[in-house]
Formats: C-alpha cells, structure tokens, sequence
C-alpha cells in the first residue's frame, strides 16, 4: 500500500541518514585528533570544570537551588547580538487575503567585518584547505560538545568569541502581520565557524512563532557552547523544557509499526535529534532556540553541502519555528536559485496551519532572500505589502537623537 511503502521509504531513508552522519562525526573526529595537537597551547585539552562535575555527580538533582542552576545555564547571551544595519536586513511580508496565502522574507548584504564568511569559494566550499581557519574554529570549541573537550564554560560562552560565534540579528514582526500570520520573530545569524555538524561559514534564519522575549526564558546547561546537555544534567524547568529526551513530544496516532515515530506538526519524514540518537549521540537542543528536528534526506552522503537545510524548532511539546541554515557562498552568487516544498504536515494542528508549504534562497542584486509562503490565520480585510528596513529605522534614529539635541 502507499502508506506501507511511505513507511518503509521513511525508514530506509533514517536509516541512511544515521550511517551517514556516523562517517561524518568519524571523519570530523580524525580531523580534530590532529588539530588538537597545534592548537593544545589555546584550548589546553582540559574539561570545563562544569563537564568535569557532570561527570561526577552522574546526574543533576531535580531540586538544585536556584542560583546555583542560573549560573551553570546558557541563554539568549550566546548568539551575539549585533545591529541589523550592519547587514542591511530587511523584512517584506505580503498578505494576500483573496488567495488567503503569504509570502515573508528576510533579506540581506554580507559584511566583511565578519571573519571568514566572504572567504568560501565553489572550489573550497568549507575552507577544508585551510588550516588556520580549522585550528582556529578548534581552539574556539567547535567540537567540544563531541569530545568534552575545550575552552568554553557559562561564563566564557560561545557569544564572547570571533570566529566559532554567531553574529546575530533579528526583526519583530509587526502586530498587524500578526493577524493574519502566527510568526512573531524573524532572525539571521552569521556563524564564520559553523557548528561540528555543518563545519563551515554560514547563514541560519528562523522565524519564530514566540516573541524575542520568550526566546530569553528558553535556558539550558550547555557548558556555554550551542549544544543542550542531556536532559539528566538539566537543573530546571526551562532546561527540561527542552524535553531532548522525547518525552511529551507529541506523536500521531496510528503511525505504522514498525518504523519510526511520526511527530505532530513537523513535515513527513522530519525527526527530532534527541539524547543518545544513533546518528551523533548527542542531542541539538540550542539555547533561546529549541530542539532541532531534521530532514534525514538532507543529510545524505550524495547531498551537496551548498544546499540550504530546511529544519524546524520545538519547545514544550510545541513546535516553536522553522529554520533555514544556508552556506555562506550563498549570499555571494555562488550557486543557483533553491526550493523546497513541504506540502504535507503530521497531524498538523489547526493553531499551526500557517506554516510554510514552500520555502525559497536566492540571491538577487547583491542581496540574499530567504522567503517562505503558507496560509493565512484568517482571510479578511484589504490584501498589504509590509515592508521593516533596518537602514530606514537607522535613519529615523539619527534624527530622532539629532532632533533632542538640538533642542
């Protein structure tokens, strides 16, 4: 039957993902065994003492006082907060109510003040010729999440540094685009390093149907790196909120079996990376983020690393916003137009109705586009275009200061 025949594609298709994945972590893992070596003066190969108290104690009571958890989580402090006019970043949202559909996207420019991120070529595309930048994104911790290994800790996290960071950057979108579409928040990050998963430049942009200001509340123990320690090391509500255990993480009934969860509102064949997955072991629960679910497909061995992944975030049983990380190359014209459907959702809930069906990357006039389209909330009213440039609000703020003080 189809149904059977979806199942087993969806099970096959898993199942290569996680030898995939495995090859990659071994292959990644050689590379590190030699960088550690030149770059031991920097990162000393000592354990955080953080990861050394895991160790110890196994696992985190439930009940540990509250100061003494605040200080060992991670939050919104890791992804570094940077001004929107340094991209040029622009938000466009068109609201069709006679088709009952929209289309939001988030544009920008690159910036060479960001460290290796206009450095990419089609030649190279993950600078694995170049030794400096790969010892330099080691000795920043790239791999510590993999290996325990390495210089960050709560204090020393990962948005302090220049090259393994992500320079941040984000626009709210508008109470009236609300009505229609549930997305509240709409972000780019510019990570020179990458993460040990996709170790190279690159661009990430989400939009959230939370505000900024949840994003603050959403905290975990990550050793102050972008990776959630397993949830037996979580000291608090909003670290277990993260539930990268699975547990609570709704599932559609009448899934087949055998074969593998199919998880509410995410597209078919999207699976959330949780504690101990055979593919990477550990989980990809993110600080002011969510958990990570992907699509095994885009993690085939025959899959180009140029070509955006479509991933989606979840928080609290919920299903918080969908995630499109890019290749830096990208945004300099180096590859060719993408889309992705995604057409049918898991036993989508009607409050998630509006979430993408397509999603787009291009590059046009020097600006890279990140859009995606779905239905609207609600049909009603006159059709709008809304339109929040960083350059133009730049611009009423010096006029706003210089208006003061010449009074």
């Amino acid at each position: 039957t189809t149904e059977a025949s979806d199942a087993l594609f969806s099970t096959t298709q898993f199942l290569s993902f996680i030898q995939h994945i495995n090859m990659m972590i071994a292959q990644k893992l050689a590379v590190l065994s030699i960088l550690f070596a030149s770059v031991e003066a920097v990162s000393g190969k000592k354990k955080s003492s953080k990861a050394k108290s895991s160790k110890k104690s196994g696992k985190k009571s439930v009940d540990e006082p509250v100061d003494e958890c605040s200080a060992k989580e991670n939050g919104i402090e890791v992804w570094k907060k940077t001004p929107n006019e340094d991209v040029k970043l622009r938000l466009t949202t068109a609201v069709d109510t006679d088709t009952c559909t929209y289309k939001m996207a988030l544009s920008w420019e690159p910036n060479d003040d960001y460290p290796y991120i206009r450095q990419v070529t089609n030649a190279d595309p993950t600078l694995a010729n170049d030794t400096d930048y790969r010892s330099t994104c080691v000795a920043e911790g790239i791999f510590q999440s993999l290996t325990g290994e390495g210089p960050l800790t709560p204090e020393k996290n990962v948005g302090l540094q220049e090259f393994y960071t992500d320079y941040a950057f984000g626009i709210d979108v508008s109470a009236n685009v609300q009505e229609y579409i549930g997305f509240k928040y709409v972000s780019l990050g510019a990570s020179p390093c990458g993460t040990f998963l996709q170790p190279f430049p690159q661009y990430s942009v989400h939009f959230y149907d939370i505000t900024n200001k949840q994003r603050e509340e959403l905290r975990c123990v990550s050793d102050g790196d972008y990776f959630c320690k397993p949830m037996d090391q979580q000291c608090s509500d909003s670290g277990r909120g993260f539930q990268m255990n699975g547990t609570g993480i709704p599932t559609c009934a009448g899934a087949p079996v055998p074969g593998p969860p199919v998880y509410q509102n995410l597209p078919f064949g999207y699976f959330w990376t949780l504690d101990g997955n055979a593919a990477v072991g550990i989980n990809a629960a993110s600080p002011a983020m969510g958990l990570h679910a992907v699509d095994p497909s885009e993690f085939l061995p025959t899959r180009d690393v140029t070509e955006p992944y479509t991933l989606y975030v979840g928080y609290e049983s919920e299903v918080i916003g969908n995630h499109v990380l890019l290749w830096s190359g990208i945004a300099e014209g180096l590859r060719p137009d993408y889309t992705k459907e995604t057409l049918n959702y898991n036993c989508q809930t009607e409050d998630k109705a509006y979430y993408p069906t397509k999603t787009n990357v291009s590059y046009k006039n020097g600006r890279t586009v990140v859009s995606i389209e779905g239905a609207l909330s609600q049909c009603t009213g006159p059709s709008f275009t809304e339109v929040v440039d960083s350059m133009e609000e730049a611009k009423g703020s010096k006029k706003s200061k210089s208006s003061k003080s010449s009074k």
